[in-house]
């Protein structure tokens, strides 16, 4: 289990692999900053502590052979819990499946047609997964013992639940992976889904938070309402979960690097993460507030 600061810098290292902050030279500026605005939302009252969300894969060699190409997927135990209890409908879960796809499907190792046969199986329509599959007809996965996951779906006052006595840690364990460019499949799938279910886990904790006061030049992401403004939804996708982000810095002479001197407005739906910026220093937020409400709704097919 890594301690809090340490998951912080590897978290720093994955947004800034995946998350889509602008030109390449500023990219380790904006994403620390963003990792700093994440880092205020998870400090909430109410908040899960970093070290209570952490996944990693074991065993990850992808050894050719009768059934030596897995790997097993461990996720906190205390994570699994929040999430199965997260509503996520099947629309949503089918977004982190096709996230998954398009990075396979853009890689040399699997082809489009291999890509479109992997996929998640989640419990119900909830953000906890049971499985992730590989090509049809072979029948590798990696997945969940059904017992745990059905442990961590009661309620703790079910005198059925083995909540006190689980390990903190489940292991998603593998089941006839055969070949490396299956087990390769089942990382895109598990790392896809653990990216969102992190972004889940964070507004889960800041929508239970107690809304704090607006206090001028803070930092701290904001929801529409607290603005005092109306946003429209996003342009791209159409959903309304949307963050108001405040400059970082105060001005050019206590800017430092990771840093982020201009505000955005973030639409934090599921595979979208469109975002717009304002002038820089605006702590009002108004300039990235105006430009998110004058971009076009796109046109969707």
């Amino acid at each position: 289990m890594l301690n809090a600061d340490t998951d912080y810098r590897s978290k720093a290292e994955r947004l800034a692999d995946t998350l889509d902050w602008g030109t390449p030279d500023c990219l380790a500026r904006d994403a620390a900053g963003e990792l700093r605005r994440l880092h205020a939302i998870t400090q909430s009252p109410s908040a899960p502590k970093l070290d209570q969300f952490f996944y990693r894969f074991s065993d990850l060699g992808m050894r050719p052979g009768n059934k030596t190409a897995g790997f097993d997927f461990i996720v906190a135990t205390a994570a699994l819990q929040q999430l199965i209890r997260i509503p996520l409908p099947a629309e949503q879960q089918a977004r982190i499946v096709d996230l998954a796809r398009q990075r396979l499907a853009q890689s040399s190792l699997v082809g489009k047609r291999l890509a479109k046969q992997c996929g998640i199986a989640f419990w119900g329509e909830t953000a906890c997964p049971r499985f992730f599959t590989g090509f049809a007809g072979i029948g590798g996965s990696i997945g969940a013992c059904p017992e745990a996951l059905f442990d961590l779906a009661r309620k703790p006052e079910d005198p059925r639940s083995n909540l006190a006595i689980m390990p903190s840690e489940t292991i998603y364990s593998p089941h006839n992976v055969d070949s490396p460019q299956e087990a390769f499949c089942h990382v895109m799938l598990a790392q896809a889904w653990a990216e969102c279910a992190s972004d889940l886990l964070a507004l889960r904790a800041h929508e239970r938070a107690p809304a704090p006061p607006v206090v001028p030049n803070s930092s701290a992401p904001l929801m529409p309402e607290e603005t005092g403004r109306t946003l429209k939804p996003c342009p791209f996708c159409g959903g309304d979960k949307l963050l108001v982000m405040a400059p970082t810095s105060q001005n050019p002479c206590d800017h430092e690097v990771g840093d982020c001197a201009y505000p955005q407005v973030v639409c934090t739906t599921i595979g979208c993460n469109a975002r717009a910026g304002g002038a820089n220093w605006d702590h009002s937020c108004d300039s990235a507030i105006e430009r998110w409400n004058a971009r076009p709704q796109t046109t969707k097919f």
